[in-house]
């Protein structure tokens, strides 16, 4: 089975690239904690800190005991930005997903 992050954007049409040349580097990072510790998740998820720090960083809780990370970045660090670690497998109901996206400005014409 192919990995569904590896996939062509929606709308991308065939010869484009999978990685826009410029754009707003967005990083994803999705973890879902043992059921009950959601709590414990969310703290540490709120503790990381990042070096350099992203332009943009928001938390998200969704159902299932997960915690959610989203950052940006006004440019790419030399390396790439830096993504969150993943916390002690205790606290952890499988492991950790990421995922790396370039937000791209406009829509194509029709």
């Amino acid at each position: 089975m192919s990995d569904p992050t590896d996939a062509r954007p929606p709308g991308a049409a065939e010869g484009e690239p999978d990685t826009p040349a410029s754009g707003t580097p967005t990083l994803m990072w999705e973890a879902r904690a043992v059921p009950g510790r959601a709590g414990e998740l969310l703290a540490w998820a709120r503790s990381q800190r990042l070096d350099p720090s992203p332009s943009r960083r928001e938390t998200f809780v969704a159902p299932g005991d997960r915690v959610l990370v989203i950052t940006w970045w006004d440019t790419s660090p030399e390396g790439g930005p830096p993504e969150l670690p993943s916390p002690d497998e205790d606290l952890l109901a499988r492991p950790v997903h990421r995922w790396r996206f370039t937000r791209v400005d406009g829509h194509p014409a029709p």
